[in-house]
């Protein structure tokens, strides 16, 4: 039985749906769809069918029905990619081949190796499954285009991933242990060792089951003191633990007092909290002489500063933080080498990941890839997330910075084609070996670049602006950021101020003659660059949607104007209010995305409207929950603008005088769209059998409208609205107001978090978005 949770369906799930919703049986039937459909594994889905038909076709099966003739639902499962993963890789798999035609024959590999491996999947270890298949999609993404083409069969596809993959960790000297771990798991899979949907036996077994007879333990194995001292061992066990403080008080103590007195390891010592925030190292000394050598001594201290209470309580992120003294005394040990020094300069400013970097090319060709490439004055990488293209042009997933002159006529001027190949553990050995035994943390590069990335974080106030340098964002930041656009001058505004900003401090704590004075020492930045923004594809400037403003108010005029020709309570005037309606409809639809930032309005949108003193005393205010999901519906609370609520309450009365003018002619309208509803536009929408009908004004009519006054559309794609919105308020709010806005409450936007104890400022909000609206052209006539 499979349980209510899973996350995949099995084969015989997704029979039984398709037999529910075919009329012919699918095991009598010669056509073969029942093959297709266990390969793919497949939804009973009308958007399945073209692709269906696309890999039966790969795959040599010969389809003999008409998929096109079966009457299969319209919508898309909800939970595409977690009930149907394997057709969702495949149908992915197609467009990407579509849309790069020279990754067609990676692709098919691609395809090939999922299919061999999970198609056909039907047991009862679901879970186990779907983590299998991530973990084998994510793992084949991983060559890019240098997947190698399909062979004959998918293992031996399959064994030639396998030998790329491994080809690729052994041209690098640091090799994650994830990838690793994937290339394991992955032979073992096609060795046949381990199989899909496993279960192994808990503890990490080779066998599944049961153990068998010679595998349990007998009674004179547990009584046998040898059997038990090597049990320990293997346990690790075996390990004497470390000295130990007599006592910790862990709660935050006030600077510069005692918080720690230690009787251990043949050491009697006082530790004294740290003088400032910026300075987190406790004073430790000794409180009566000692004979313990200085290796042990620092040991000890180290043990003592671990459990010594702080002035303030630090995070498990801030544990990978460095003092500026401590990054300070990092660059001195690596001055002395160029590119080690560039090595990590380039980590702490740019804040792009050591690993990254060692892949930094200099080329002046356009990066083709994930690697950084230098041109001998700019740094040009693509972003790892967020964003997506648009129409195959990925310029705006480009960031492009001017680097300091001094520290690029180095990059120029020292190294090979890679200059920092190979090169990060050998930074990380030259900082352990010099710092490891000192006071504070030992300097790595990831440690730089984490440090970097927290004083960037400070100086931005937004954390998108801050990754967006980075290359990449963290898990919580890539919705929100996907949604707004950064200019290329306020990017290198930011890079130039951060780069300066640090040179100074760090000058500030090295003292006069030492390595770091001849790379910083007045380190100036170019603040101005000419590039395409970085960020979303979709967001536009308000101005662009002044066009069709004007239009739909050119189109209201005209059809008021054939309300007044048209004879009273004739059909002609019957059909000109409605159209009148209709468009009227269509321009409070435009300026309610534009004034909420809400989605394209959807079938489980919900949205109420109140007036002012219900919730606020000052605003007017809107209910949104517009995400077309049964998980996260993002719903929010905003202010109104002035303009859009008189907009809206006019349109609602236009709404009942058109309602009204039909009831009267004799026809039957139905009911208004339901309660949770009502506060969205919504129209009267007029058949041909005498029965008229609220509905709520969706995007398509919206589209339609556009396209019966041959009215351009500007929206590069239908949410644009929301992305221009995001964008436009990311310039006068501060994020958190923003990602409220928006509904990212989640990951910044605490206000409507449950243990909020703050509100959000509703008069700038609603002043930035009535200014958005006058921006865009929205007036009421």
């Amino acid at each position: 039985m499979m349980s209510a949770n899973a996350l995949a369906k099995p084969c015989s799930v997704i029979r039984s749906a398709w037999q529910n919703k075919i009329s012919f049986d699918l095991h009598a039937d010669p056509s073969r769809l029942d093959e297709a459909i266990a390969i793919t594994m497949a939804p009973p889905w009308e958007g399945a069918m073209d692709v269906i038909e696309a890999l039966a076709e790969e795959l040599g099966i010969t389809l003999h029905c008409d998929l096109q003739a079966s009457a299969l639902p319209s919508d898309k499962p909800s939970k595409f990619r977690r009930e149907y993963p394997l057709f969702a890789a495949l149908y992915h798999s197609l467009a990407r081949a579509k849309r790069a035609p020279s990754e067609a024959a990676g692709e098919r590999t691609r395809r090939q190796i999922l299919i061999g491996l999970f198609g056909r999947f039907d047991g009862t270890e679901v879970k186990i499954y779907y983590a299998q298949f991530l973990e084998i999609r994510r793992g084949l993404e991983r060559l890019g285009p240098e997947m190698p083409p399909p062979h004959a069969d998918w293992r031996s596809s399959g064994w030639a991933v396998h030998n790329a993959v491994k080809a690729q960790c052994d041209a690098v000297e640091t090799v994650p242990a994830e990838v690793k771990e994937w290339l394991d798991n992955f032979a073992k899979l096609l060795h046949g060792e381990r199989k899909v949907g496993e279960r192994l036996r808990k503890g990490g077994g080779r066998h599944t089951g049961s153990r068998a007879a010679t595998e349990r333990l007998g009674e004179q194995d547990l009584h046998d003191p040898e059997f038990a001292r090597r049990i320990r061992s293997q346990a690790g066990k075996g390990r004497g633990r470390g000295p130990r403080p007599d006592h910790a008080d862990l709660t935050p103590a006030a600077p510069g007092t005692k918080t720690l007195s230690v009787r251990t390891g043949g050491i009697s010592a006082e530790a004294t909290a740290a003088t400032s925030d910026s300075e987190p190292m406790p004073t430790i000394e000794y409180t009566e002489q000692s004979t313990i050598g200085p290796k042990d001594g620092k040991r000890i201290a180290r043990i003592i500063d671990a459990q010594a209470s702080d002035n303030a309580t630090l995070s498990a992120a801030d544990n990978s933080l460095l003092a500026l003294w401590r990054v300070c005394e990092a660059l001195e040990v690596l001055a002395d080498e160029p590119l080690d020094f560039l090595y990590a300069w380039l980590a702490l400013t740019t804040t792009i990941d050591p690993e990254r970097l060692m892949r930094l090319t200099k080329s002046t060709a356009t990066p083709a890839d994930k690697a950084p490439h230098f041109d001998g004055e700019h740094l040009a990488y693509r972003l790892k997330n967020g964003p997506s293209a648009l129409d195959n042009d990925d310029s705006n997933r480009m960031v492009e910075i001017a680097l300091p002159t001094r520290i690029a006529h180095h990059l120029r001027t020292w190294g090979e084609e890679k200059p920092f190949a190979g090169r990060r553990a050998h930074v990380d050995n030259r900082l352990a070996h010099r710092l490891g035994n000192t006071p504070g943390r030992t300097p790595t590069l990831t440690r730089l670049r984490k440090t970097g990335a927290y004083h960037l974080e400070r100086l931005t106030g937004r954390r998108t602006q801050a990754q967006i340098l980075s290359g990449g964002f963290n898990y919580g930041q890539v919705v929100p950021a996907t949604y707004r656009r950064v200019p290329a001058g306020k990017l290198q505004g930011i890079f130039a101020e951060h780069t300066e900003a640090l040179a100074a401090a760090l000058l500030d704590r090295s003292p006069p003659g030492n390595g770091l004075r001849p790379w910083l020492d007045e380190l100036n930045v170019r603040r101005d660059i000419t590039r395409q923004p970085t960020g979303s594809a979709r967001a536009l400037e308000p101005e662009a949607y002044r066009p069709v403003f004007d239009a739909l108010r050119s189109a209201q005029l005209a059809a008021q104007k054939a309300i007044i020709r048209a004879p009273k309570h004739s059909t002609e005037a019957l059909e000109a209010q409605t159209e009148y309606l209709r468009v009227l409809t269509a321009q409070t639809y435009l300026a309610f995305q534009l004034g909420t930032g809400a989605r394209p309005i959807a079938q489980r949108a919900t949205a109420g409207r109140v007036g002012r003193g219900v919730q606020s005393t000052q605003h007017a205010m809107v209910f949104i929950r517009d995400k077309d999901s049964h998980a996260f519906g993002e719903a929010r609370l905003l202010p109104l603008a002035n303009d859009l609520s008189k907009a809206l309450d006019h349109q609602d009365a236009a709404l009942q005088h058109c309602k009204e003018q039909l009831q009267h002619a004799g026809w039957q309208v139905t009911e208004s769209p339901e309660r949770d509803r009502q506060g969205l536009p919504a129209w009267i929408e007029l058949p041909r059998n005498g029965e008229a009908a609220v509905r709520v004004f969706t995007n398509a009519e919206f589209a339609q409208v556009l396209a019966a006054y041959g009215i351009d559309d500007p929206r590069p794609d239908y949410n644009a609205t929301r992305h221009t919105v995001c964008t436009a308020l990311d310039q006068v709010l501060d994020e958190a107001h923003v990602n409220a806005v928006m509904g990212h409450a989640g990951v910044g936007g605490r206000y409507f978090q449950p243990e909020s104890l703050t509100s959000p400022d509703l008069g700038a909000i609603k002043r930035a978005l009535a200014d958005l609206l006058r921006r865009a052209g929205f007036r009421l006539i």
